[in-house]
């Protein structure tokens, strides 16, 4: 999409090991154990991280404090650093008094995507297809 082919793709992995117990709904995170994860997915081009994907985990307030985090701790924060850059942080939450958190929320977020494809995809003929395959998905017609 972006209209280069990457020279190679690199990736990175780090953990967060919490120095006090965690509680959590599921259980308990012992000191000592992994808290949070964080990895990075690097195109590189000409030697150089040209497109790079970072994703950070974590189990509980305070986990990993230095590594990159939202205003809110219910947040996916995107950067994009170019001309001109671009910071967004999107909150996904149930205002339905369900209780789920913001966890499921961003799943079925990321679920629906899929889901309002389909139509898109059985126009098409058989094979693969990729999101550059498809119009834009819309939420037109959704509101009943």
């Amino acid at each position: 999409a972006a209209g280069i082919e990457l020279d190679e793709i690199t990736t990175t992995w780090d953990k967060w090991v919490t120095p006090h117990e965690i509680k959590t709904a599921k259980g308990v995170i012992a000191p000592g154990n992994v808290a949070a994860v964080r990895f990075t997915i690097n195109g590189i081009f000409n030697g150089e991280i040209r497109i790079q994907l970072e994703h950070v985990n974590r189990i509980g307030e305070g986990s990993a404090p230095d590594w990159p985090s939202g205003n809110d701790n219910d947040v996916y924060r995107v950067d994009i650093e170019g001309t001109p850059s671009i910071f967004q942080e999107t909150a996904f939450r149930f205002t339905d008094g369900s209780g789920r958190d913001a966890a499921a929320a961003g799943c079925l977020a990321t679920g629906l995507r899929a889901l309002n494809a389909v139509p898109a995809v059985n126009d098409l003929p058989p094979g693969w297809v990729t999101p550059l395959d498809l119009p834009l998905i819309a939420g037109a017609g959704t509101i009943r």
